[in-house]
C-alpha cells in the first residue's frame, strides 16, 4: 500500500501538467500588458486598420499625384496587391506566436536572447518614433484647422496624458473603440460620396494610363510603406484568440484601409484634379468642406474632422502601448508600469515639442518616413524570420550530434 500511494501521486502531477499544457495557463510574470485580455479575429483587423490610415489619409493623396497625377488610382491599386502579400507574410509569421507569451519572449525562444534583445529595441525605438512623427502631423493639423492660437507644447502634453491613460487601461480597451470606429468609417465615406455626387467630373480622370508602368510603380512606394504598418500584428498576435487569425486580421486591415484611400484619392480627383490636390496640404479635409446639407446645416467637415481626430488618437495609443510593452519585455523592468508610462511619455512630449523645426523639408521628411517604415515593418520582421530559422536549425544539428 506504501508503494502504490508515490506511484498514484506520480501520475496525479502528470495529467495536471498535461492538462496546463493543453490550457495554455498564462506566464504571471507578464501582466503589465496582461495575458488575461483577448483579441477577436475583429479587433485584430480593426487594430491594422488604425495602425494604417490615420496618418495615410493625410500623406499619401498628394504625395502620390506629384508623381503619376491622375493615374495616383493605379498606382494605389498596385501598392494594395503588393501591400496584402506582405501582410500574408507578416501574419504567417505572427501566427507562429504562442497564446500567452508576448513576442519578444517568444522571439528569445526561437531566435536566442541577443537577437530577441536586439530586435525587441529596435522595434522599441520604431514604434517611438512613428508615434513622434504621428503626434506632430496630428498637433500640426489641429494647430492650422482647429486651435490656431493655442501653443504646439500645451496640446502635444495634452495629447500625451491621454496616451498614457490609454496605455494604463490594456490592449483589449482600446482594441474595442477600434472595432466601433472601423464600423463607423463606412457610413461616414458613404455619406460624404453621396453628398459630393454632383460635385465630381468624371472627366478628372482622363486620360487613363497616361504614365509609364515605372512612373506608377514609383507613385505605389510611399502608400506601400504606410501599408506596412500592417506589422504591429507581431504585437498583438499573442493576445488573439486564435493565433491562425492573424494572417486573416493582417491582409482584412491592408484590404479595408486600401480601399479606404483608394475611394479618398478617387473623391478628391474627380472633384479638385489632380493639379489643384498637389497644393492642398490637407486634400481630404477640402473635400469634406464642400459638403453642404441644405441651409440647416453647415461645416459639415467638422463632423469628419473630430471622427478622424478620435482615430488618430487611437493610432497614437496603439504605437506608444508598442513602444511601452518592446521596452518591459526587452528590459525586463524589475518595477511597475507607471515610471515606464511617466518616463516614455514626458520623452515623447520634449522630443516632439524640440526636434521638429518649423522650416523642415517636407520632402526629406516623407522619405526618411519611408524608409523607417520599409527598414522596420518588411526587413527586419524578414530577417528575425531568417534568423529564428537558422537558429532552429543549428539547434536541430546540434541535438542530432548529441544523439548520434
Amino acid at each position: 500500500m506504501s508503494e502504490g500511494k508515490p506511484k498514484e501521486a506520480k501520475r496525479t502531477v502528470m495529467r495536471t501538467a498535461q492538462a496546463a499544457n493543453r490550457k495554455r495557463i498564462p506566464i504571471p510574470s507578464d501582466k503589465r500588458w496582461p495575458m488575461s485580455q483577448s483579441i477577436t479575429k475583429l479587433q485584430g483587423t480593426a487594430i491594422v486598420l488604425m495602425a494604417i490610415s490615420p496618418t495615410a489619409m493625410l500623406v499619401v493623396p498628394k504625395n502620390v499625384m506629384n508623381v503619376v497625377e491622375q493615374d495616383a488610382w493605379m498606382s494605389l491599386v498596385l501598392s494594395i496587391a503588393v501591400a496584402a502579400v506582405a501582410a500574408w507574410g507578416l501574419g504567417s509569421f505572427a501566427s507562429q506566436a504562442i497564446g500567452g507569451v508576448p513576442y519578444q519572449r517568444w522571439l528569445r525562444g526561437k531566435a536566442g536572447r541577443w537577437v530577441a534583445t536586439l530586435g525587441g529595441g529596435l522595434l522599441a525605438a520604431y514604434y517611438y518614433s512613428i508615434a513622434s512623427v504621428a503626434l506632430h502631423e496630428f498637433i500640426s493639423f489641429v494647430s492650422a484647422e482647429v486651435l490656431e492660437y493655442t501653443p504646439k507644447t500645451v496640446l502635444k502634453g495634452v495629447v500625451v496624458l491621454v496616451l498614457m491613460f490609454m496605455a494604463a487601461q490594456g490592449i483589449e480597451a482600446t482594441a474595442r473603440i477600434c472595432v466601433l470606429a472601423m464600423l463607423a468609417m463606412a457610413p461616414l465615406m458613404l455619406l460624404a460620396f453621396v453628398l459630393l455626387l454632383g460635385e465630381m467630373d468624371w472627366h478628372q480622370l482622363l486620360p487613363i494610363a497616361d504614365h509609364s508602368w515605372h512612373s506608377v510603380a514609383l507613385g505605389g512606394i510611399v502608400p506601400f510603406g504606410w501599408f506596412s504598418e500592417s506589422a504591429i500584428i507581431l504585437l498583438i498576435a499573442p493576445y488573439m484568440i486564435r493565433q491562425k487569425d492573424a494572417v486573416g486580421s493582417a491582409v482584412n486591415g491592408v484590404l479595408i484601409s486600401g480601399s479606404m484611400l483608394l475611394f479618398t484619392v478617387l473623391q478628391s480627383l474627380l472633384v479638385f484634379g489632380p493639379r489643384l490636390v498637389r497644393s492642398m496640404d490637407y486634400a481630404p479635409f477640402e473635400l469634406f468642406a464642400l459638403i453642404e446639407v441644405g441651409n440647416f446645416f453647415e461645416r459639415v467637415e467638422v463632423l469628419f474632422i473630430v471622427f478622424w481626430m478620435a482615430t488618430v488618437f487611437l493610432k497614437l495609443g496603439l504605437f506608444f502601448q508598442g513602444a511601452v510593452h518592446l521596452l518591459e519585455t526587452t528590459l525586463r523592468m524589475p518595477f511597475r508600469r507607471m515610471p515606464l508610462l511617466a518616463g516614455i511619455g514626458l520623452l515623447l512630449w520634449l522630443d516632439s515639442s524640440t526636434s521638429w523645426p518649423r522650416d523642415m523639408n517636407e520632402t526629406l521628411t516623407t522619405s526618411v518616413t519611408t524608409a523607417l517604415l520599409f527598414g522596420c515593418n518588411l526587413l527586419l520582421p524578414l530577417l528575425l524570420a531568417a534568423l529564428c530559422r537558422l537558429h532552429g536549425r543549428v539547434e536541430r544539428s546540434g541535438g542530432d550530434g548529441a544523439n548520434e
